[in-house]
């Protein structure tokens, strides 16, 4: 008797799970469809984005959205998408823009989450899990490109962020998170670039994202000469970084950030290892313009690893916060930087305050102090990079940079910031060796650049 209800179960189990697998459907979006229709196919494909997630009733969905500009707030799990559902480790639900247009039949184009006076938020999603964001451009949100909160398996790939006032993608308490090949462009008014915080376990991979300035404002910021843009206090241009990673919670956290370029932040890219145990990777990055290149934060147990990164045209270009912790330097190109290498401004005493300092004596910001718990080793080396033409994106070393086939190698990253495999011979020497930064120089390099052509595209303010 019980080996047939055993029997039964099993049969009825597997008839679930089936029936959940062939439920996955694909539906699609576009700028001519209606949400009357049944989104299966192009010719009856959905007009908005929400109709379209709120479909996603299990995993393995697909979402194609068409060229267009859509006028919407997209929310999983929260507000207009709590029917939106989580897809699993080994099949995500998908939200896919289509800017080529082969999928749904239209022109080619862009395809726009557009804000507006009452959308601060471009997709939002919390407590969803395993979802795949690609290929959006944001544009107008009073806030944020993309907010989540409390998710895991998100990954968030290949976006366009065009100058967010707040933050371009701001995730929290995430586990399991990916945040790749994106593209944030940010001006003199314009918030952070990436902000990533744990839930504790798991990972964080921030990596080959650009968070930038271009043309005439690359380099027009004075975080550079260590001073802040003026504004409100609390106006995130003031203090904006480019990339965050850290911990959410008193819980530890595994986070890499590597291949990024960054320029024009007050922060270039933040490691928080505030919480005990926590271990975080910077490696292979590409900063410039900023006031701190690289900012580390290490307390008790937690680890930051600093390799092969590039700094330059910084105010300070590494500073170390270690606490009973440990900060380790593993090759670094510097440039241009007014304090030295994990230096950090003494305290001054109480009783030497109101003091003016002499006449001869130096300024307190250029007498870096040694930082205990801080370990320097590999190639620490100065000079231009030499980049190819950063004002337009390309980040290329140039023949006869310092950073070619001269990096430590314990960045360990096989590929760099346009996908080319690591190390590459890029002084034709006949000896292939990685490069410092983000983008390693194959043999007869040409322009490695992420073209953005959104940019000739008006702001529109409604």
């Amino acid at each position: 008797m019980n080996r047939s209800r055993n029997i039964v179960r099993c049969a009825l189990a597997l008839l679930i799970v089936t029936s959940s697998a062939a439920a996955a459907e694909t539906y699609y979006v576009r700028a001519s469809g209606n949400d009357l229709s049944d989104g299966l196919t192009p010719a009856t494909a959905f007009r908005t984005i929400q109709k379209a997630v709120n479909m996603a009733d299990g995993p393995g969905h697909t979402i194609v959205v068409g060229p267009g500009v859509y006028d919407e707030k997209v929310q999983i799990g929260t507000g207009a998408g709590m029917a939106a559902k989580s897809g699993v480790a080994d099949d995500l639900n998908v939200l896919r823009a289509d800017p080529s247009g082969a999928a749904t039949g239209d022109m080619s184009g862009e395809v726009v989450i557009r804000g507006g006076a009452s959308r601060d938020i471009g997709i939002e999603i919390k407590q969803r899990n395993y979802w795949l964001v690609q290929s959006f451009t944001f544009r107008g949100q009073g806030r944020f490109g993309i907010r989540s909160d409390t998710t895991t398996g998100l990954t968030i790939s290949q976006c366009l962020f065009d100058r967010p006032v707040d933050y371009g993608i701001r995730c929290d308490q995430a586990t399991d998170l990916r945040i790749e090949r994106n593209t944030i462009v940010r001006d003199a008014g314009t918030g952070h670039g990436i902000h990533a915080l744990g839930a504790g376990g798991g990972f964080i991979r921030i990596s080959a994202n650009r968070v930038t300035m271009e043309g005439d404002e690359y380099l027009s910021t004075p975080f550079a000469r260590g001073e802040k843009p003026k504004g409100p206090k609390a106006n995130h241009a003031t203090n904006a970084y480019g990339i965050l990673a850290g911990a959410g919670r008193n819980l530890p956290i595994n986070a890499v950030i590597e291949n990024n370029i960054v320029s024009d932040s007050y922060i270039g890219i933040y490691a928080n290892g505030g919480v005990p145990g926590s271990s975080l990777k910077v490696a292979s990055n590409t900063v410039v313009g900023c006031t701190f290149g690289l900012y580390a934060m290490a307390k008790k147990t937690a680890t930051v690893e600093l390799c092969d990164n590039i700094v330059a045209w910084c105010y300070q270009g590494v500073y170390a916060d270690a606490k009973d912790a440990l900060v380790t330097v593993d090759g670094l190109l510097e440039h241009e930087v007014a304090m030295n290498t994990l230096g950090k401004p003494p305290m001054v005493k109480k009783e030497e305050k109101g003091k003016k300092e002499s006449k001869d004596s130096e300024p307190a910001k250029a007498r870096p102090a040694p930082i205990p718990f801080v370990v320097l080793k590999g190639s620490i080396l100065t000079g231009d990079p030499l980049f190819t033409d950063p004002a337009a994106g390309d980040f290329t070393p140039q023949a006869g940079s310092p950073a070619i086939d001269a990096a430590t190698g314990s960045a360990g990253t096989a590929t760099d910031f346009a996908g080319t495999a690591r190390p590459q011979d890029g002084d034709r020497d006949g000896e292939a060796l990685p490069d410092f930064g983000a983008v390693e120089r194959p043999p007869g390099a040409g322009a490695i650049r992420r073209v953005v052509q959104w940019r000739e595209v008006p702001r529109i303010v409604e």
